[in-house]
């Protein structure tokens, strides 16, 4: 036990001095070609990068501009709705525990409100914390059942703008089937639309009865900002 311990101390005493005569970190975006999750290399020691899923690295805004839309990266905490900020905020506070929960986000909302920028503060938060996810546009993840995915096989999954799509007895059994495949994994799936609650449970019943169930509602009201800003929110 003795030998074990002396050999585990040789090694971090070796560390601690590798580190030491390292005498410049490099910064972003040099840093970035090492990086795995958050943690880049310098001379084959681990580093932390403190900017991880911040809005300036450049992993995440590739993640966002790819995935999303490049009008999402100016998406902030300060503009969504007082009522939607305090209830997200919560959600984003108490990750751990949401998880555990299995518990997701019902973001509702007519057109242009946010919900969007919403899913973007949440996959941020995901980046920092290092939890796996999967974005689909509605109409991608309908595209999405000829690849075979393992739907329970990343922390999070978002749907975007459920009810805008086209809606057959094929696609409509894909929706009920992954949203009650997760729902029996207790994994978090996190919805927008822009339709209400009503509607919803109207158009997808079975889904919705899972979703309704375990996940945490977000209203967003008023009209659409993309109306009054040159960027969408």
């Amino acid at each position: 036990m003795d030998e074990i311990k002396n050999i585990i101390n040789e090694i971090m005493e070796d560390i601690r001095k590798r580190r030491e005569n390292i005498k410049e970190i490099p910064g972003i975006p040099f840093r970035c070609t090492s990086c795995n999750d958050g943690e880049f290399l310098i001379q084959e020691l681990p580093f932390i990068c403190e900017s991880y899923g911040e809005f300036n690295c450049p992993i995440f805004r590739e993640e966002i501009k790819d995935n999303i839309g490049k009008i999402f990266l100016n998406s902030s905490i300060d503009k969504v709705e007082d009522k939607a900020r305090i209830v997200l905020l919560s959600y984003l506070t108490n990750i751990k525990k949401m998880v555990r929960g299995g518990k997701g986000l019902n973001i509702l909302g007519t057109i242009g409100v946010g919900k969007t920028s919403i899913i973007v503060l949440i996959i941020q938060k995901l980046f920092k914390e290092r939890y796996s996810f999967r974005y689909f546009h509605i109409k991608s993840f309908l595209d999405s059942q000829i690849e075979n995915i393992n739907f329970n096989s990343f922390s999070f999954l978002f749907i975007d703008d459920l009810g805008s799509e086209y809606l057959n007895e094929k696609n409509s059994s894909f929706i009920n089937y992954v949203v009650d495949l997760r729902y029996r994994f207790m994994l978090p799936t996190i919805i927008t639309s822009n339709l209400s609650e009503r509607e919803l449970r109207e158009r997808y019943p079975r889904a919705m009865d899972r979703l309704s169930n375990r996940n945490i509602k977000i209203n967003l009201e008023g009209t659409s900002r993309r109306s009054k800003t040159k960027n969408d929110f």
